[in-house]
Formats: C-alpha cells, sequence, structure tokens
C-alpha cells in the first residue's frame, strides 16, 4: 500500500469498484455494446436469473402447512395444503385476505396455455415469508412434487 497514494483498504476498494463500473459500462466498438449490456441480452443471463430465483425459492421458501397443522415448525411437502386450480385461478387465503392466483407469461398476461391445462389440477404453494405482499408464490405439481413455476 506504501508504494499508492492511497492510504486505507477502502480507498483501495471505492477505486477497483469504480474501475470495473467503468468498464462494464463502457462501449466497445466491435458491436456498439458495453459488456454489461452484452451479459443483460445474453441467454446465459436469463438462466443465472432464473437459477437465482429457483435456489433461492427451494432454500428460503415455505409450503403453506394444512389448516390443521399449528406448529412453529416449517411445513414440509407432505404436510403442505393441497389447492385446486380454478378458471379463476388459484385462490390462496393468507391471515383474513384472499388472493387468486394466476401464471403470468414474459409479458406480464395471463398464460393462457398454462391456465387451459392446469384448470382442475393439484398443486402445493411455497411462498416468501419474507414478502408480506404475497405477491409471488411457487407452485409444485401435488402428484410428482415438482416445481412448476412461479
Amino acid at each position: 500500500l506504501e508504494k499508492f497514494q492511497y492510504k486505507t483498504l477502502e480507498e483501495i476498494k471505492a477505486l477497483v469498484e469504480s474501475d470495473m463500473n467503468e468498464w462494464n459500462n463502457r462501449i466497445q466498438k466491435r458491436d456498439g455494446k458495453s459488456p454489461m449490456e452484452r451479459w443483460n441480452e445474453s441467454p446465459e443471463y436469463d438462466d443465472f436469473k432464473t437459477l437465482g430465483a429457483v435456489s433461492n425459492m427451494k432454500l428460503f421458501w415455505e409450503f403453506r402447512p394444512k389448516a390443521r397443522i399449528k406448529s412453529e415448525k416449517i411445513a414440509s411437502f407432505d404436510e403442505a395444503e393441497t389447492y385446486t386450480y380454478y378458471q379463476s385461478g388459484l385462490p390462496i387465503t393468507f391471515g383474513q385476505q384472499t388472493f387468486n392466483y394466476e401464471v403470468l407469461n414474459d409479458q406480464g398476461k395471463v398464460d393462457l396455455q398454462f391456465h387451459g391445462d392446469s384448470i382442475g389440477k393439484k398443486f402445493k404453494v411455497k411462498y416468501d415469508p419474507e414478502n408480506l405482499d404475497k405477491d409471488i408464490i411457487a407452485l409444485y405439481d401435488a402428484e410428482t412434487e415438482r416445481f412448476v413455476c412461479f
């Protein structure tokens, strides 16, 4: 550190962060895009985002327990409530409020293919206990125990 003009580790960290931001956002001649733009547009980035969301859900979210189970313990798949997907979606009650969930496509519209294929099917639900809005849930096939979608 003595041969550099920076005196503290924090100053060096700030410089490195600044240089990385500059590099990642600098437009390059070969395609007129920055490394950050290329990464955000790459299929690998979509896989990375999805993997992150799915891994987070599998690790930290909780199954909705059956109403008769009152415990501090987190419910297992077998202890989770089973929900039926209806024409109007999947109704789930948290506290005194009922939410009607529908699976959305990439454009934020109801996924009509999933909707049509899922009416009458049974699902188990995982939710993020830290998300008080309950605006997203994960659906698991009640028979195969496989993750289906958010």
